[in-house]
């Protein structure tokens, strides 16, 4: 990934995920929109709701609540992370979910434009879905835009998916913070 080779060594290394979650602080007052693709029990969600202050902020949590739609691993199976058609109870009226596979919600799911710099909270555990998502969003993808990956970690998945569509487009991006297992990973848009 020459895109991001380079970067670590200026970054926040954090101890748990929720120091990564800190970049978005930055942006706490700024009005954003922070689309999560895989939500389950809606925990980033929250705690991005509690970060990111500004009343115009959306939160969309898009998610068929019914877990993976394909084996990801030996350890996790067809199904895993269902919470029975369950959403989340967050109590902030600037939070949405969308209950939809990403292929059928993305169609239809357009980024704010651009000065508003999104955060992009990638939890789809799955190459497949983390690809469909990347895909279909790059021409959204612009500079200052941040993607969150929370199982970046895994070669085969996440990591693959993102270093593909690095490659396809072209782009360039900083590692901005990551958890010491690179299970959860910031970049930041810079060309």
């Amino acid at each position: 990934m020459d895109a991001v080779t380079g970067t670590r060594y200026f970054l926040a290394r954090c101890a748990s995920d929720r120091c990564l979650h800190r970049h978005g602080e930055r942006r706490a007052e700024r009005r954003s929109q922070l689309p999560e693709f895989g939500v389950w029990k809606g925990e980033p969600t929250n705690f991005w709701a509690g970060i990111l202050k500004h009343p115009q902020t959306r939160l969309i949590g898009i998610d068929s609540f019914e877990g993976l739609p394909e084996t990801w691993n030996s350890y996790n199976d067809v199904g895993e992370f269902s919470t029975g058609g369950r959403l989340p109870d967050i109590d902030d009226s600037r939070v949405e979910f969308v209950v939809e596979y990403f292929e059928d919600s993305l169609p239809g799911f357009s980024l704010p434009d651009a000065e508003l710099q999104p955060i992009l909270n990638l939890d789809g555990d799955l190459y497949s879905s983390t690809s469909y998502v990347l895909t279909h969003l790059e021409d959204r993808i612009s500079i200052g835009t941040v993607i969150y990956f929370d199982e970046f970690g895994d070669r085969l998945h996440e990591l693959r998916a993102f270093e593909e569509f690095i490659d396809m487009t072209g782009m360039n991006f900083r590692l901005v913070a990551y958890t010491g297992d690179l299970a959860h990973v910031a970049f930041e848009r810079t060309g």
